[in-house]
């Protein structure tokens, strides 16, 4: 006699008949971020703290770039499909504590560092270059090549508040 959990012809598990919450699919966490806008979001997240935890421990003096890197392609990315608000309330809501800013670089680096570990003028230094970066750097270079072209990031960072 057949299952009659199973359609007969494929023999493969009925569909259940109410549809489950997707924070029961996903998790508490992720069902709430869950956004078909930034479908790998918490990924990417992920992996800009794993590349966090690699500067920590590695302290070599261009060890930050990678990790700069990274946060400048989740935004840039975002902007360029017109959704950087978008991406700072999603990363404002994941972030661990209260936050006060707009710029969707500060945001994911407020986000992605645990608390502490940077202050926020090195937060805001740090915002500040890769707004010059995304300004005036060619898709062709690497953010590597173009700070330490312009002096570094501590350059950059005078350069925008200079053009300010």
């Amino acid at each position: 006699m057949p299952n009659p959990n199973t359609y007969a012809i494929y023999r493969l598990p009925r569909p259940p008949k109410e549809k489950q919450p997707i924070s029961k699919l996903l998790g508490a966490q992720e069902a709430e971020f869950s956004d078909i806008y930034f479908p790998n979001l918490l990924r990417d997240l992920k992996i800009l703290k794993s590349l966090w935890a690699e500067v920590q421990s590695t302290r070599g003096r261009f060890a930050i770039y990678p990790f700069l890197e990274g946060i400048f392609e989740l935004v840039t990315m975002s902007q360029r499909k017109g959704r950087s608000r978008r991406l700072g309330k999603k990363v404002a809501k994941l972030s661990p504590s209260r936050l006060k800013t707009s710029d969707p670089f500060a945001a994911v680096i407020h986000c992605v560092v645990p608390v502490g570990r940077i202050d926020s003028r090195t937060r805001s230094k740090w915002s500040r270059a890769l707004t010059y970066a995304k300004q005036n750097k060619m898709s062709s270079e690497s953010l590597q090549t173009f700070m330490l072209r312009h002096g570094g990031i501590n350059a950059c960072a005078a350069r925008y508040r200079q053009r300010r």
